[in-house]
C-alpha cells in the first residue's frame, strides 16, 4: 500500500513538470524560432518478485513476476520542425528554410540560434536584439547599414552591391546535443559534430513558433486529469491507512 503512495506520488511529481514544459511552449507561442519541448516520461526500474515460504509449491524463490516503482522524468527534448513565414519586408528580418542555425557571439562563446530579428547597430555591425554579433564565414558581420542584402545562398552585400561575406550557418548530425539556454540560443551538449548546412536564407521573413496551441490545450488538459486521478489514489490510500491504524487496530 505504502509502494502505491509513491507511485502516485511520482506521477503526480511527472505530470507536475509536464505541465511546466507545456507551459512554457505556450508562453513562446509567439516567439520567433521557437521550437516546442517535449518531456518523456519512463518508470523506474522493475523490481523482481518472489515467491517465498509458499507450501504449495516445490521451487522456493521462485519469480513470479516483476513490479515498477513510479515513474520519473526520462528528457526533455525538442521539436526541431520547421515553423511557417511570416513576410516583414525587413532587410535585417532573415529566417532559415531548412535545417540549420545562425551563429552568434555571446560573452559565454558562439551560440546557435532559428531566431533572425536582427538589427544593425551604429556600427554596422549585424546583432541581435541583445546586442550579440552574428557570425559570418570571415567572422561577426559588417553590413555597413540596413541597406544589405541577403541572397538565399547566404551571400551578404552591402548598399553597393558589393560582396561582404557569407552568413555563418551551420548543421547538426545530432540535434538532441543541442540545449536552451534561453534568449532563443542554444548551446552544445557533449560532442556535437557540425556539417554544412543546407538550409536557404530568406530575407525579410521570420520563421514562427512551431508551437500549435490546440494541440498544447488539449495535452494541457490529458496532463491535468492524470494529475488528479494520481492525486485521488494517494486520497483513498490515505484514507484506508487511517482506517487501519486508527480503527481496526483497536479492534
Amino acid at each position: 500500500m505504502v509502494r502505491g503512495l509513491y507511485t502516485a506520488g511520482t506521477g503526480m511529481l511527472t505530470q507536475r513538470n509536464k505541465i511546466n514544459v507545456i507551459a512554457n511552449n505556450v508562453a513562446n507561442v509567439e516567439t520567433t524560432g521557437y521550437k516546442e519541448d517535449l518531456m518523456l516520461s519512463r518508470s523506474f526500474n522493475e523490481v523482481l518478485i518472489e515467491r517465498i515460504n509458499d507450501p504449495n509449491v516445490l521451487r522456493q524463490n521462485e519469480i513470479v513476476g516483476s513490479i515498477t516503482k513510479g515513474v520519473h522524468v526520462d528528457e526533455v527534448f525538442t521539436k526541431f520542425i520547421q515553423g511557417s513565414f511570416n513576410e516583414t519586408r525587413r532587410n535585417a528580418d532573415l529566417a532559415l528554410e531548412g535545417d540549420g542555425f545562425f551563429v552568434v557571439e555571446t560573452p559565454n562563446g558562439l551560440r546557435y540560434t532559428r531566431n533572425g530579428a536582427f538589427f544593425v547597430d551604429n556600427q554596422g555591425m549585424l546583432v541581435t536584439a541583445e546586442g550579440y554579433y552574428v557570425q559570418g564565414v570571415n567572422g561577426s558581420l559588417n553590413v555597413g547599414s540596413n541597406n544589405f542584402k541577403v541572397n538565399e545562398n547566404g551571400q551578404v552585400f552591402d548598399e553597393e552591391g558589393d560582396l561582404v561575406d557569407e552568413m555563418l550557418v551551420v548543421s547538426f548530425v545530432d540535434n538532441s546535443l543541442l540545449r536552451k539556454e534561453g534568449e532563443s540560443l542554444y548551446y552544445t551538449f557533449g560532442e556535437a559534430e557540425t556539417v554544412e548546412s543546407e538550409a536557404k536564407v530568406k530575407q525579410g521573413f521570420l520563421e514562427a513558433s512551431n508551437v500549435d496551441l490546440i494541440e498544447q490545450v488539449i495535452s494541457m488538459i490529458e496532463v491535468a486529469r492524470a494529475y488528479e486521478s494520481n492525486q485521488r489514489v494517494i486520497t483513498t490510500i490515505d484514507s484506508t491507512l487511517d482506517k487501519a491504524v486508527n480503527e481496526i487496530g483497536k479492534v
